[in-house]
């Protein structure tokens, strides 16, 4: 009873620390809330309906009870894969990183026919592009700045088509994934980025014009 109190107490103050230290993020993005300015229809509806959708999902009150000690950043970003699964209803999602996905719950509860395959971060990129080769053509991808994700990322855009979605996390997390974050919008290649500070999201969509978008999340 005390021990479950204690975890309790624990939860609750990391999500305030949470909160806290969302504060500054948030003030400076605060003109980019909820696609104001953003011209293009589709990008807006994609920030307004699915990045900063508020609809209480079903599936919400019942994740927060399976998925357990995740602090407040991680249940946002898990609910955000959630959306994002169920946007992109994708048969497999391919998940580059040698960790922990603790966000698969989510992204299962999202689009409940879609099978998350784990990829090897150190594979060569011969290697990746047999692997893709025997796969559907990538719908939603989870990729980690570690190992080749470069390789894997090139090998990404050679079979995606004009829906595939790469979310690339933690891109702020240190001066190097910033570093990385800057290289993947720069790319002429990758068409389409959304700045969420937390992650970033990518689309190849070729009938769209180069653009990077920076969202408050």
């Amino acid at each position: 009873m005390i021990y479950s109190h204690f975890l309790y107490i624990c939860r609750v103050t990391s999500n305030v620390i949470g909160r806290l230290k969302n504060i500054p993020v948030w003030f400076a993005r605060c003109r980019h809330c909820r696609g104001f300015g953003v011209q293009s229809p589709w990008a807006y509806a994609f920030i307004r309906y699915v990045i900063g959708e508020k609809w209480p999902y079903y599936a919400y009150e019942h994740l927060d009870k399976v998925v357990e000690n995740i602090g407040w950043r991680d249940r946002r970003l898990g609910r955000l894969f959630f959306r994002i699964a169920n946007y992109c209803r994708s048969s497999v999602v391919l998940d580059f990183s040698s960790g922990e996905n603790i966000y698969e719950e989510y992204i299962k509860a999202g689009s409940v026919k879609s099978r998350i395959v784990r990829v090897s971060t150190d594979m060569t990129s011969a290697d990746y592009i047999s692997f893709l080769d025997d796969m559907c053509v990538p719908g939603f991808v989870m990729l980690t700045l570690e190992g080749r994700w470069r390789s894997f990322l090139d090998a990404i855009r050679r079979s995606a088509d004009d829906r595939t979605l790469v979310v690339v996390r933690n891109i702020n997390s240190d001066n190097e994934a910033r570093q990385c974050w800057r290289e993947i919008v720069g790319d002429e290649r990758n068409i389409v980025t959304f700045d969420l500070y937390y992650c970033g999201i990518v689309f190849f969509d070729k009938k769209r014009y180069k653009q990077n978008y920076i969202v408050n999340f």
